[in-house]
């Protein structure tokens, strides 16, 4: 009994449903193994060190006055403390303001609700919750004075019943792009996208009704390690990538200009720039070069210039936050090859903490202006950023948070996608040092990545509630729960301080609750196209979920036209990934078929289209056994052709969606086959390294891509369900001329 009460308080679960919705028992190996992780203990714990921590935990948290943070409904101000039974006295309460505002209330004991006890040896406790007056939305620090007990302290949030629900102009079915920053090509850049290109991608969707741009997440990622390309395994959440910079646009570089379109600097960014992949190596290596030159012409600036004032004030709204980050990157950076300290300049730089504050002032001073641009533009969101769910251990976040369980990695449960399971290789958060500390590490990665954006996606979003985990010490994995209620409350909270629109990334197993919850909270959900079936076709528009974002495509699913014809699987199949290609072929070109019917249903492709064959990237080879790459090229003509118009079809029919938000990738728009990920691969496939084909402006001059967005725009502008296609227009014009005809 001990040991299952101590599992519950650490938050260690015991068994889950599975995604076939079976429920599976967890193994008390993984349990103790986790236990250990949280612990900090080498061996299990004996039957003392149980029972002290279950002391801990259960018993002496009542005989605090007040708990680190707790949470109300602004429309239901009240405050909780815990008290001896047999001393329940007037209280006096202190309310602080996050602008320093005091508010003094005696707390009456005849006026207690009693909501919970516990029996402990000294006596029994009582929970005690007070109204309180009305009071603003906001975070309180507390100071509770009792005659006989002393003084407690604690924090309140006061939130709202829902997260903030986005500026009044979003009523009207928003569209965007989605996009991962570092695919964009230009003629400019130095072998990456940047916030250049960002801005360019502005201008240009905004001229035809854009409303927003989703972004894969803008983290700060290991400096040591450029090849580490995923910007979902980041060195720390709360601060920017460097490499995102447009030199360009840096105000020094005016200085520079000259030196930079010359010679080797011309020469090397021309031959990043025309790979069809980005080197990440060399493009962080010559980039963190221009960088440091300019850095250097920075710090010639007059102490008292405007420029420099605007610099020491973001190092000083930083905080202990900014400066740890610096002084670890500046550590981190010993660890990078010789070749980075040729160059005496970045050599020097490299170990200046005013470098990498310097790097994070221009990297937030440029995302701003594109945030900026979005709004003046008549964008109604503007820049969808996207948080990851984990940080690498030894990055700064998490050595300096003090909330990690370092023992442990986050990941995800066996599932037909992943048959042994997913290991991301990032630590959990502990719950229990999480409730500690007030949950100060949340507030500041929800409060910085809600800057310079009118939306925040967070990805896996069931975090809020569990995370899969796999300890240190067995096979095994087990779920570990969060205080899902004190969480929600913390993002709801910044969501409105930083005028922020949420949405959750359900995709997978959702626990029940959670979902009721997002709801109730006003969250929106992720939907993704490929996965909003109905039996063996496709979900019409009119059928999709109202509260959430439609996603034609996103990092972790194939571009429509490798989908379509196939291509991804191949890739699989090479990469020794596919259990069965005969089955993965049936089931796509099922699928495609599904896809086609519900279509040729809407009236968006002629019934001729049933006969099209998908899938031609994996076709039977002669001896009847299935491979990659036997398709001859004139079935890849054809093919191409035809998955263009299914394409085109599903842009102008999927757009009618009931969903509050509909995203299309600007991948997918672009007709792009190669995939930017492949989820389950890290060095067998070069993930996350793509670039698009064209240009943003050869892109933008092409009439069939702006054919696209048209369709797009004018499909989001007619009312939920969607308009019906030409071929049931066309059907029903010639009922009505022969009824007429009949008459």
């Amino acid at each position: 009994m001990g040991l299952e009460k101590l599992f519950y308080l650490q938050g260690v679960g015991d068994r889950f449903i599975d995604c076939d919705g079976r429920e599976q028992a967890i193994p008390e190996s993984a349990r103790l193994a986790m236990l250990k992780s949280l612990m900090g203990l080498e061996q299990s714990p004996d039957g003392a060190e149980i029972a002290a921590r279950v002391d801990t935990l259960d018993s002496l948290p009542w005989t605090k006055l007040l708990l680190p943070l707790q949470w109300c409904f602004e429309t239901r101000p009240s405050v909780e403390c815990q008290l001896p039974e047999n001393l329940k006295q007037d209280m006096e309460l202190t309310l602080i303001s996050e602008q320093g505002e005091r508010v003094t209330l005696t707390l009456l004991a005849r006026d207690a609700e009693t909501t919970g006890d516990y029996q402990r040896p000294d006596g029994r406790y009582l929970r005690c919750r007070y109204s309180l007056p009305t009071l603003a939305m906001g975070e309180f620090q507390l100071q509770l004075s009792h005659p006989v007990l002393g003084q407690g302290k604690g924090a309140l949030l006061i939130i709202p019943e829902q997260a903030y629900g986005g500026p009044p102009g979003l009523g009207k079915r928003p569209w965007g792009l989605g996009i991962s920053l570092f695919t964009l090509r230009s003629q400019r850049q130095w072998g990456i996208g940047d916030l250049a290109d960002l801005q360019t991608l502005i201008e240009l969707s905004s001229e035809v009704g854009c409303d927003f741009i989703t972004l894969t997440p803008l983290h700060a990622p290991d400096i040591a390690n450029p090849g580490l390309a995923s910007p979902y395994s980041p060195w720390d959440r709360r601060f920017l990538n460097p490499l995102y910079i447009a030199i360009d646009l840096v105000t020094e570089y005016s200085q520079l200009a000259q030196e930079f379109n010359g010679g080797d600097w011309r020469r090397e960014r021309l031959i990043l720039n025309q790979a069809s992949q980005i080197d990440y190596p060399k493009l962080a290596l010559l980039k963190y070069r221009a960088l440091a030159k300019l850095f250097a012409a920075f710090g010639k600036l007059d102490e008292f210039s405007g420029r420099r004032v605007r610099f020491e004030r973001f190092v000083a709204e930083g905080g202990t936050a900014l400066k740890d980050f610096c002084r670890d990157v500046s550590q981190r950076a010993l660890s990078l090859e010789g070749e980075w300290h040729r160059d005496p300049a970045l050599a020097e730089a490299l170990q200046r903490d005013e470098f990498h504050a310097w790097l994070q002032f221009v990297a937030d001073e440029q995302l701003s202006l594109c945030q900026l641009r979005c709004r003046q533009v008549g964008m109604s969101l503007g820049l969808v950023r996207d948080l990851a769910v984990g940080a690498l251990a030894i990055g700064s976040e998490v050595s300096r948070s003090g909330v990690f369980c370092l023992n442990a990695d986050i990941g995800a449960p066996p599932d037909p996608f992943a048959r042994q399971g997913q290991n991301w290789g990032m630590p959990p958060m502990d719950p229990v040092a999480l409730k500690d500390s007030a949950l100060s590490h949340l507030k500041s990665l929800y409060r910085s990545n809600m800057q310079s954006c009118g939306a925040l996606r967070i990805d896996h979003v069931m975090a809020l509630t569990r995370l899969w985990c796999w300890p240190e010490g067995d096979d095994n994995g087990c779920y570990l729960y969060y205080p899902q209620e004190l969480m929600l409350a913390v993002l709801c909270l910044e969501s409105h301080k930083n005028r922020c629109l949420l949405i959750g990334e359900d995709l997978g197993t959702v626990p029940p609750l959670l979902k009721g919850l997002l709801r109730e909270r006003g969250i929106l959900g992720n939907d993704v196209f490929y996965f909003c079936r109905d039996g063996s076709g496709f979900s019409a528009p009119r059928e999709h979920r109202a509260g959430a974002m439609l996603q034609l495509g996103n990092q972790d699913v194939p571009p429509f036209m490798a989908w379509w014809r196939g291509i991804d699987l191949g890739l699989l199949n090479q990469l020794g990934l596919l259990p069965s290609v005969e089955e993965a072929h049936l089931s796509r070109v099922a699928q495609c078929r599904g896809l086609l019917e519900s279509l040729v249903e809407a009236g968006w492709l002629r019934r001729e289209a049933l006969t099209w064959q998908p899938c031609d990237a994996l076709l039977p080879a002669p001896a009847g056994n299935i491979s990659a790459g036997t398709t001859s090229a004139g079935n890849a003509t054809d093919s191409i052709r035809q998955g263009t118009a299914v394409f085109d079809a599903l842009l102008n029919w999927l757009p009618g969606s009931r969903a509050k938000l509909f995203s299309v990738s600007l991948w997918d728009l672009a007709l792009e086959s190669q995939p930017i990920n492949i989820p389950g691969t890290s060095f067998e496939y070069p993930n996350w390294r793509a670039r698009m084909s064209q240009s943003l402006e050869s892109l933008w001059q092409s009439r069939e891509f702006r054919a696209r967005l048209e369709a797009i725009r004018a499909g989001r502008s007619q009312p939920q369900g969607g308009r019906p296609g030409p071929s049931v227009i066309g059907e029903a014009m010639a009922s009505a001329d022969d009824r007429e005809r009949q008459n």
